[in-house]
């Protein structure tokens, strides 16, 4: 249907010629990066020791309104030294609870967890 200004149907005064095509859909880009984190010894001791990876960002690109991100992180530092927070999974989900994950193409960027004295 074609509308005038005022959202009065005005398909009436136009022969449409329908035209077939190609339509593209492209994957929404987005990076998502994981928990990098610098503790001293005593940051680490007042954690109860043990750090877990837990916090990520995504640092390019944005999901759609209503869109809701579900990350689940791998690593946890738990003395002096470093180790990695590994992204394991991602869910993107519509309002509707609906998994829409594939309509994304994700880059996944890994932190790395310090502890230094």
């Amino acid at each position: 249907r074609i509308y005038d200004a005022d959202g009065n149907d005005a398909s009436y005064m136009y022969l449409v010629k329908p035209s077939y095509g190609t339509i593209k859909v492209e994957q929404i880009s987005i990076t998502i990066e994981a928990d990098s984190t610098v503790l001293t010894l005593d940051e680490l001791t007042s954690l109860g020791g043990v750090y877990y990876a837990e916090k990520w960002e995504i640092t390019s690109g944005a999901v759609l309104e209503g869109h809701t991100v579900e990350v689940v992180l791998d690593g946890y530092i738990d003395d002096l030294g470093r180790c990695d927070s590994i992204i394991e999974s991602v869910i993107i989900r519509d309002a509707g609870g609906v998994d829409v994950t594939k309509c994304y193409s994700i880059t996944y960027v890994d932190g790395e967890m310090r502890v230094k004295p």
